[in-house]
């Protein structure tokens, strides 16, 4: 495991410079810098993180149906819903996460929900005749009740922005019930010396060439180190990311560099 000031010290042997506070600080920006473009193009590198938020009386009350993420959220992994409010035992329930172009589709949300597909009786005795009705095939719609206006238990989630969006919002029979989501991470800033991430942890030599390049770029304008550093960090993320991936961050660092 690699900490920030490790990284920094290494990077201070690779292009052969003596550190000073006024170079720390160039070299603190370029190593966030290329943390960011790794983060952002690679998609397997990434932190993970738990989120939950506890259903209070004034969500019922205030018919509350958005909730603020923390920042540097990539996308939501999974959702879940508990029941906390037994003593000892914890119920789970699974949201749906819905695209917020679905949210608002009535025919697509509920026929998640009901599933009103295949055979029914219709009430017939079919224990002489054996005869059975079969349903219109339909992937949803049992009710066109605007879903906005719905409360109850939250079935489903969505994201816009920095906020996530339950339906149905939650009736007082779910008080301190907790949402829970598992989040995927942009990896986070370095800033003190003992500071750490998912790229510092799996990729530190990574991390290392790109910010030498972002440096050699930007503070030295030596094109042709900064080339070679950025290829070499390419090569050592050549397992995690596709040629399409790499071809794109290095690129991004070859405009610094212009």
């Amino acid at each position: 495991m690699a900490q920030f000031s490790n990284i920094r010290d290494n990077i201070y042997i690779n292009i052969k410079r003596t550190s000073t506070a006024a170079m720390d600080s160039v070299l603190n920006l370029a190593i966030n810098s290329a943390i960011e473009l790794i983060g952002h193009n690679i998609p397997l590198i990434y932190e993970e993180e738990l989120w939950e938020h506890t259903i209070t009386s004034g969500d019922v009350s205030n018919k509350v149906d958005n909730f603020l993420l923390p920042t540097k959220t990539k996308f939501i992994r999974t959702a879940t819903l508990i029941d906390t409010t037994t003593a000892g035992e914890e119920t789970f329930y699974p949201l749906l996460i819905l695209s917020p172009d679905d949210a608002y589709d009535t025919d697509k949300v509920e026929g998640y929900r009901t599933g009103d597909i295949g055979y029914s009786t219709s009430g017939r005795d079919i224990s002489v005749t054996g005869i059975w009705n079969l349903n219109t095939f339909r992937r949803g719609g049992v009710s066109t009740i605007g879903r906005s206006n719905r409360d109850g238990r939250p079935e489903m989630v969505y994201r816009i922005g920095k906020n996530i969006y339950i339906q149905p919002y939650s009736s007082s029979d779910y008080e301190d019930w907790n949402i829970r989501l598992l989040l995927v991470m942009y990896p986070d800033s370095l800033t003190a010396n003992s500071d750490t991430n998912t790229i510092t942890d799996n990729f530190p030599h990574t991390l290392m060439h790109f910010a030498s390049g972002i440096l050699w770029a930007s503070h030295f304008h030596d094109q042709q180190r900064a080339q070679s550093e950025f290829q070499l960090g390419a090569q050592y993320l050549s397992e995690v990311a596709t040629d399409d991936q790499l071809k794109k961050l290095v690129n991004m660092q070859t405009r610094i560099i212009q």
